[in-house]
């Protein structure tokens, strides 16, 4: 009986030869766990947040096609530098958003995309012309002059001195040359405004 219990105890001992490392002397046995192979790849959550459909890509590689807000994820994605990016279905000028972040092997990475739609800067102002010494008169108003310039309408002719005046929108931004010529053609002005970008820039012409 004490033979078979010895017996028994070998088998178990050997059975998990498989998990453990053996070293030591002939004396003595020391049993270690082996260590995991080690990883050189990541995780990567990506969170997008918006309110349309998006196509979702890494290092310009596309990953998830039309999807909707919410957080998406990839696996093995190689340790290091790697961008991500989110882009609007019907085009960048959508909404887009991108980010460039370390992917740490072994863990999981975060990434937050929030695409919004983008603004194009101004190029052209408004400008406002007030004929001051003149009421009760049109003028007409150029972009340039009579003859080649662009025709850009009439001020108001009011007889209130102040508000002979007319407003003009889509006024390429910069230094512009306007003139303005009353209609009997007796008075007439140039002027030369610096139009500011998504701004008005008034002008008080004297024409006497």
């Amino acid at each position: 009986m004490k033979s078979y219990e010895k017996n028994t105890c070998k088998k178990k001992s050997f059975a998990n030869l498989n998990s453990f490392t053996v070293f030591g002397s002939s004396n003595r046995l020391y049993w270690n766990k082996v260590p995991p192979p080690p990883t050189d790849t990541g995780t990567v959550k990506i969170e997008v947040t918006g309110n349309y459909v998006y196509d979702i890509y890494m290092d310009g590689d596309i990953e998830f096609e039309d999807k909707i807000p919410g957080t998406y994820t990839l696996y093995n994605v190689p340790e290091g530098n790697h961008e991500f990016k989110a882009v609007d279905v019907m085009g960048a000028s959508f909404g887009e958003d991108k980010d460039t972040i370390y992917v740490n092997a072994g863990q999981i990475n975060y990434v937050y995309l929030s695409p919004a739609s983008i603004t194009p800067e101004p190029t052209t102002g408004s400008l406002k012309v007030v004929i001051m010494d003149d009421p009760g008169w049109e003028y007409e108003v150029y972009l340039g002059n009579q003859d080649t310039g662009e025709y850009l309408g009439n001020t108001s002719g009011s007889s209130i001195v102040g508000q002979n005046s007319a407003t003009f929108t889509d006024i390429p931004a910069g230094i512009q040359t306007i003139f303005v010529i009353s209609e009997d053609g007796l008075h007439s002005k140039y002027r030369f405004p610096n139009i500011i970008a998504g701004e008005t820039v008034t002008i008080n012409v004297y024409v006497q």
